[in-house]
């Protein structure tokens, strides 16, 4: 299985290194796009991945991310938003995936958010891991969605 891990980026200095330092820990291939930034998001990006890309921000995520998946050459693709963090926990998890393969073509995991005196508010399943292939689409401009299909 080789995993693509796509994100978009706008002026994510302060986070980009986070995101990426966790991604390189099982990611076989890393893009990042930017929409915009006019601060060190780029230059610090290049530590992890010489794929940088470009793209001018239309107010739609979705367009962005699916840019971020056209160039993806992985199995499969992973997104992350900028200021993700992936514990080292979940680090394992999916290089256990990667290892002990069985396809599938949605994986879903956990996601938290909003967070409020260090605890999450919000914790539900989205998908985060898909076959490269065409159902591997975005929707939605803003709070954008991969619909899972096939077996998850």
């Amino acid at each position: 299985m080789k995993l693509s891990v796509c994100l978009i980026t706008l002026n994510e200095e302060k986070n980009i290194d986070r995101v990426l330092s966790c991604a390189q820990k099982f990611a076989d291939e890393i893009i990042v796009v930017d929409t915009g930034s006019n601060d060190l998001t780029v230059v610090k990006s290049l530590k992890y991945t010489d794929k940088i890309y470009n793209f001018k921000w239309v107010y739609d995520f979705a367009k962005a991310r699916n840019f971020a998946f056209s160039k993806a050459s992985g199995d499969y693709l992973m997104w992350l938003d900028a200021d993700d963090y992936i514990s080292d926990e979940n680090c394992k998890r999916i290089l256990k995936i990667k290892n002990t393969f069985v396809p599938k073509d949605t994986y879903m995991f956990k996601y938290a958010c909003g967070e409020n005196d260090g605890k999450h508010e919000l914790v539900f399943y989205r998908e985060r891991i898909v076959r490269n292939c065409p159902l591997a689409k975005f929707q939605g401009f803003v709070h954008e969605v991969i619909s899972p299909f096939g077996e998850i």
